[in-house]
């Protein structure tokens, strides 16, 4: 065979394995042209596919639904393909990953990544990596949340499917919605447009039936979902990022940009100074004790309850109205732990 036409065949088969989803995932052969065929830029013989994932099947752990059909193809459970080695930082990189996300993933997207993350602890258990009588890379770092750690919620993953499949394809999607004030879910078409993780929540950025205006969905209170053969609604110009800047995960508030001035106990304030409130922040030294920000940040929900958190630690000065809304909360706080505690 020319060497050009048995690198072309090594690509084609290279592409094929990236193309292998992880369970619970699977693709059928049809999916799988389809997709090998938009990436190489030109039609894939079905009959070669076949003699291919065959091929493939019995040199990776390659597994073949023959029970669905058309039948699926995906990785064994916990199998990795990985095309070159992992290297040793990236093998660290994905240690750290690994206490980062999981307490943050539900249990079946976390399963979905634990043959990359044997395959990291793998590489970091090597003899050459470390010597006699010193403690391992896993032993050395460790994860902690900046925020209270909270236990993901349960997600169906028959629902995440088609939920991620929907968004995949832009295809809108019929499902039953369970408002936490309600008893019933509440039926809609959802036009999804993106995902966003917010801390152990994942929300559907999206639009529902026939309005305009953006949402954000619980992934998990999505109680049913029916992938519907119709054109996606999708609102002119959306760019995630922009809707993520403009306040969209903000919960809430005006999500108007205001220019906030806030007096901050000094130990508290300290980390502001390496990791600022905006590009255009502004600390200077009141006195011995306190410090003075003045940053342009988006007035949302998020923000006051960040400056909450500080509780007596910072006083807002500017604007007006937020300072007035910290006062307000600040006065019930002081009355809810005047006296015994309600019974």
């Amino acid at each position: 065979m020319p060497k050009e036409d048995y690198a072309y065949s090594l690509q084609r088969l290279f592409e094929l394995l990236r193309l292998i989803p992880k369970p619970p995932v699977q693709r059928t052969i049809s999916q799988l042209l389809d997709e090998l065929s938009e990436i190489l830029e030109e039609p894939v013989d079905k009959r070669w596919m076949e003699r291919s994932l065959q091929m493939l099947k019995d040199q990776f752990p390659i597994h073949l639904n023959d029970k669905s059909r058309p039948y699926g193809w995906c990785w064994e459970k916990g199998a990795s393909f990985d095309i070159p080695g992992m290297t040793l930082s990236e093998a660290q990189t994905l240690a750290l990953a690994e206490q980062h996300l999981k307490p943050l993933l539900p249990g079946t997207i976390w399963e979905s990544l634990q043959g990359l993350f044997t395959q990291a602890h793998k590489k970091l258990k090597l003899p050459q990596h470390h010597a006699p009588g010193r403690r391992s890379w896993l032993d050395k770092v460790r994860s902690v949340p900046a925020w209270q750690p909270l236990l993901a919620p349960h997600l169906d993953p028959v629902i995440r499917d088609t939920v991620y499949q929907a968004l995949h394809t832009d295809q809108p999607f019929r499902a039953g919605y369970q408002k936490p004030w309600q008893d019933e879910p509440v039926e809609y078409t959802i036009h999804p447009l993106g995902l966003v993780q917010r801390g152990s929540l994942i929300y559907l950025v999206s639009v529902l039936d026939d309005y305009d205006d953006l949402r954000l969905l619980c992934l998990h209170r999505i109680r049913s979902a029916v992938i519907v053969d119709e054109p996606l609604r999708r609102p002119p110009g959306f760019d995630l990022d922009k809707a993520i800047a403009d306040g969209l995960c903000g919960m809430g508030g005006s999500n108007e940009a205001i220019k906030l001035v806030a007096r901050f106990y000094s130990p508290v304030a300290q980390h502001l100074l390496d990791t600022p409130l905006s590009a255009d922040q502004i600390v200077e030294e009141v006195d011995d004790y306190h410090l003075q920000l003045t940053a342009t940040v988006l007035h949302t929900a998020q923000l006051e309850w960040w400056l909450r958190s500080f509780g007596s630690e910072v006083e807002v000065i500017e604007p007006p109205e937020l300072r007035e809304a910290m006062a307000t909360q600040a006065y019930w706080m002081g009355r809810k732990y005047r006296g015994k505690a309600s019974e």
